[in-house]
C-alpha cells in the first residue's frame, strides 16, 4: 500500500465517521406520511421538540454503503502492481554484473 492509497483510506475513515456521527433524520406524521429532516448530530433531538423526528435506518444504511464503495473504488484506482520479488533481484544483479542462476 502506497501513500495515495493510505490517504483514500485516512479519507474514507473520516467520511464513515462523519455519517455515523450525522445520521439522516426523517418525521413521522400522524397519518403515515414520512418526510426528510435532514441531517443532524446523533446525541442531539433536531427538532429540539414535537413533531419528533427518527433516525431513517434506511438512508443511514445507504449513506454508510456510499462511502465505502466510493472509498474501495478510490482505492483501486491508485493501485499500482509492483513487479515480483524475484525480478527486482535479478534487475539488480544484472545492473552490478552478477549472473542469476
Amino acid at each position: 500500500m502506497d501513500r495515495k492509497q493510505r490517504t483514500v483510506l485516512c479519507v474514507g475513515a473520516v467520511l464513515m465517521a462523519l455519517a455515523l456521527l450525522f445520521p439522516p433524520y426523517h418525521y413521522c406524521g400522524a397519518n403515515g406520511i414520512s418526510a426528510g429532516a435532514g441531517h443532524s448530530f446523533l446525541l442531539s433531538d433536531p427538532t429540539g421538540g414535537p413533531p419528533a423526528a427518527k433516525i431513517d435506518p434506511n438512508a443511514w444504511a445507504i449513506t454508510m454503503l456510499g462511502v465505502a464503495v466510493v472509498t474501495a473504488i478510490a482505492w483501486f484506482a491508485f493501485y499500482q502492481r509492483r513487479e515480483p520479488i524475484i525480478n527486482r533481484v535479478r534487475i539488480r544483479r544484472e545492473s552490478v554484473g552478477g549472473k542469476m542462476q
